[in-house]
């Protein structure tokens, strides 16, 4: 009876000292609030009382939501009167009070010394959508619900650099199973798309237009491993789009960045050229809108309030796959209402590669850029890279070691195709990041010079094309439960192909530009999916989730990746220093080296004058990453969004509690 007793107590304690401090208590407050889940040792509250994480989550400087005024709750009453009843049974010789005492007061220590533990995270490159994947989670959503209604999110904030016109590849493990799975849901070729049909594509158009797969792969996804209805999922982002979204400084460098490309190539504006775009984006006088303003996509609300309330099928079978057909076709498209009927996502196994001892690689096969991060990581390997090779002697040599790597990947990127439509090239892929062929071009580098850019696309393939990935965006998520996705989505270029469909609100990819002109395996035909540089990766040190990672940025992706990789794994930096490091890339295309402002100029001479590479300054971004870091020994989680696109991460803070209640 006393323990009864004494248990309502603490507990009415608990709510009186949560409702003085927790301003989201009444609302949150449940009868799952003190459930133990299966091999849980301490008491989980699911209270939001997270912090919200400014970048650098590694520092531990986080400050909490500012709380409501006091109102006492109930539970103050309850506690004057049992106490009031205790007191009194004790006077009259009811009870001892004094063991009971101790006992009251060692349970209010422990209940007022309770603690929030990082359980999860949540990496995009934009806060707000961070913290709407923070909030799924704490609802006792998936990664993978997390996952959708941060990317809906960034569709809405970034539009220019993803949305559900486009595509996307995601990573997703499943801790149950012990299983990691790839959706592939990328853009294909419509049924009537030809290489002859190709030739004539140009970069932008309503005939560079590829089926959009990012709904259906959210769905795959959902049915899969979601948790929290369909709908719910949504609701962020339409409440955003109801609110309307403000114009982002990154979304003016873009259209900016559209427009002095269309004036250049095209000799047009985007008002005169695209003038359904310009409505949304610009003023009625063409000029780019100014960062801040707040822009209204009706349409496009109507269109995410019904694929919320009948699913995927809207968009793919029903009336919004009619709706957007009617309009691309009236526009010069040649994607048909069969194309969105028969489209299906891929389902994949990962390409696991061990790259450390204890630390393994999955990551995304085929026609994707996870064959070149394996690549690069498999070459570099086989040269020994550690702290030495990075001081004041050696570091010019290990940059240019890299540079030559990275020179064959950005052949391997031009070189690549869906293995399905030719036979033996899933062969030939895999060939590409074996121990062999990294000997054979370990074996062609010379450690004292670069050699013509030729040599090396000859040694990769005979292959050549101009593909190009700018509208990319990456989500990286880790669950309270262990589950994990990482996920990358893109329209191609920003703002894709440029075509907006005004019954549906959707800005379209330009997905089949990808496809080569000429080359042998990344030809266009019906069905087909062209090359993409997307690595979404998950790491596992033995056998354990270690690193959730990916990046933007196209043919940027896989070396950066493996730059990340080396300042985390070698250099043994932390999260935050490793994303914030410095980048460059070699563009076999415009044969340079491209480097970000403020790499260090010394090793850029000393390459350029001692090594022979042609070295250049990239003006725009390189490629944002997001990823999260679990460390194998505490467990701490890490998580750190690339600054680059104004990226910043939101962890998982939950409320533990100690067994005693």
């Amino acid at each position: 009876m006393w323990k009864l007793l004494t248990r309502l107590i603490g507990i009415s304690i608990y709510k009186l000292w949560i409702g003085c401090g927790c301003a989201e208590f009444s609302r949150r407050m449940g009868p799952g609030m003190f459930t133990r889940r299966r091999g849980e040792t301490n008491r989980v509250d699911r209270i939001n009382c997270s912090h919200d994480i400014n970048g650098d989550t590694e520092e531990g400087s986080h400050k909490a939501k500012t709380f409501k005024k006091f109102r006492c709750p109930k539970g103050c009453f309850v506690v004057v009167f049992l106490v009031v009843m205790i007191i009194v049974a004790n006077y009259m010789g009811i009870i001892g009070i004094s063991s009971k005492l101790e006992y009251m007061l060692k349970l209010s220590d422990s209940v007022i010394k309770r603690r929030l533990v990082t359980t999860g995270a949540v990496a995009a490159d934009n806060l707000e959508c961070s913290q709407i994947g923070r909030d799924i989670l704490l609802r006792h959503g998936s990664a993978v619900d997390a996952a959708i209604a941060t990317l809906l999110c960034c569709h809405n904030i970034n539009p220019h650099s993803s949305g559900i016109g486009g595509s996307s590849m995601i990573t997703i493990y499943d801790p149950k199973e012990n299983k990691t799975i790839i959706i592939n849901a990328k853009a294909i070729s419509p049924s009537k798309g030809t290489h002859q049909v190709r030739l004539k594509i140009p970069p932008v158009g309503p005939l560079s237009i590829g089926i959009p797969g990012e709904i259906r792969g959210y769905w795959e996804a959902h049915q899969r491993y979601g948790k929290l209805p369909w709908k719910e999922l949504f609701a962020p982002g339409i409440a955003m789009l109801e609110k309307g979204v403000s114009m982002t400084k990154d979304g003016v460098k873009s259209t900016e960045f559209i427009q002095d490309k269309l004036s250049t190539r095209f000799n047009g504006t985007l008002k005169g050229l695209f003038p359904d775009l310009s409505k949304i984006f610009c003023y009625e006088n063409g000029e780019v809108k100014q960062a801040g303003e707040i822009i209204h996509r009706l349409a496009y609300l109507q269109t995410l309030r019904k694929i919320a309330k009948y699913g995927a099928d809207y968009l793919y079978s029903g009336e919004g796959a009619e709706l957007l057909v009617a309009d691309l076709q009236k526009q010069g498209s040649i994607l048909t209402l069969d194309d969105l009927k028969n489209y299906q996502p891929l389902i994949m196994d990962p390409l696991k590669q061990q790259i450390a001892d204890g630390i393994v690689l999955h990551t995304t096969a085929d026609h994707s850029g996870g064959i070149l991060l394996a690549f690069i990581l498999k070459t570099l390997k086989g040269y020994n890279i550690t702290h030495e090779s990075f001081n004041a002697e050696n570091e010019v040599k290990t940059y240019h070691l890299l540079t030559e790597i990275f020179k064959f990947s950005s052949a391997m990127y031009l070189a690549g195709g869906d293995p399905r439509f030719t036979k033996d090239l899933d062969i030939k892929l895999k060939n590409l990041y074996s121990e062999e062929f990294a000997q054979r071009v370990r074996n062609f580098i010379d450690p004292a010079k670069t050699q013509k850019d030729e040599l090396y696309k000859k040694i990769v393939s005979d292959s050549f094309g101009h593909g190009r990935d700018e509208g990319t965006t990456h989500v990286s998520v880790l669950g309270p439960d262990g589950d994990a996705v990482s996920i990358t989505s893109s329209i191609n270029h920003y703002y894709g192909s440029l075509i907006y469909s005004n019954r549906t609100g959707i800005i379209l990819n330009n997905a089949m530009f990808s496809f080569f002109v000429d080359g042998q395996y990344n030809l266009m035909e019906p069905g087909k999916i062209p090359s993409a540089g997307s690595a979404p990766s998950i790491l596992f040190r033995n056998g354990d989730i270690n690193l959730v990672i990916g990046c933007s940025g196209g043919d940027r992706i896989a070396s950066t990746l493996a730059m990340v990789l080396m300042e985390l794994f070698t250099l043994n930096k932390t999260l935050t220093e490793a994303i914030r490091a410095k980048r460059y890339f070699y563009d076999m295309v415009r044969p340079h080296l491209m480097y970000e402002a403020d790499f260090p100029q010394h090793i850029l001479q000393q390459l350029r004058d001692d090594y022979g590479h042609k070295i250049k300054q990239r003006p725009n971004l390189i490629s944002a990453v997001q990823a999260i870091y679990k460390d194998p020994t505490t467990g701490k989680i890490i998580a750190h969004s690339d600054e680059r696109k104004q990226g910043k991460a939101c962890l998982v803070k939950q409320l533990v509690l100690p067994d005693i209640l």
